[in-house]
């Protein structure tokens, strides 16, 4: 799910990013980097590093000791996919103010 998350976070940015810099979105999975660039509210940068973090976790399951899917509990799922849609909702509000 947080893989998932942070996909669909990323190419909603990454849309957003060319929409409002009418450029190519540069080639990079940093959603705080990305949120920076489109003016993304401060309340979700915190939201952003951690999902970022936990996609190298869910790409990469050989960097942890664990697979994937035993680090994450309930509630911290439920926290990524609250905040995924309130991100995607505000990316949609601002692709409409273009």
């Amino acid at each position: 799910v947080a893989f998932f998350c942070q996909q669909a976070v990323e190419k909603a940015l990454k849309a957003l990013y060319q929409e409002k810099k009418k450029d190519v979105a540069p080639s990079t999975h940093s959603l705080v980097f990305l949120g920076h660039e489109v003016g993304i509210p401060s309340k979700y940068v915190f939201f952003l590093k951690n999902l970022s973090t936990d996609f190298i976790a869910a790409r990469y399951p050989d960097v942890f000791e664990e697979v994937p899917y035993k680090q994450y509990v309930k509630e911290v799922v439920e926290d990524y996919l609250k905040y995924a849609e309130e991100v995607l909702q505000w990316v949609k509000s601002e692709l409409k103010k273009q």
